[in-house]
């Protein structure tokens, strides 16, 4: 897999008119090895605790990746790290 992105991440988030409070989650990290990621978590619209599922979900996605101890260089890689860490924080 090759590095091809770069700029700059920034994240802006509407509640929109019906909703009081925003449960969406949106961040960006490198890992040790250059690499990004971007997390975006959709709250769960106006479910119970839709601000704690996304915050936990993109949060744990984050530290995992920061943490992850090889760099990414295959899809598979990728998908098998992906479905391990969703469930652990899902």
């Amino acid at each position: 897999m090759e590095n091809f992105l770069s700029g700059r991440f920034y994240t802006i988030t509407n509640i929109g008119k019906v909703r009081k409070t925003n449960e969406d989650f949106a961040d960006a990290a490198l890992n040790p090895f250059g690499q990004l990621m971007i997390v975006v978590a959709d709250g769960m619209g106006g479910q119970n605790c839709g601000d704690f599922a996304s915050q936990t979900i993109g949060k744990g996605l984050i530290k995992e990746f920061k943490e992850y101890e090889k760099p990414f260089t295959k899809n598979k890689q990728v998908s098998k790290w992906l479905y391990k860490n969703i469930n652990k924080y899902n």
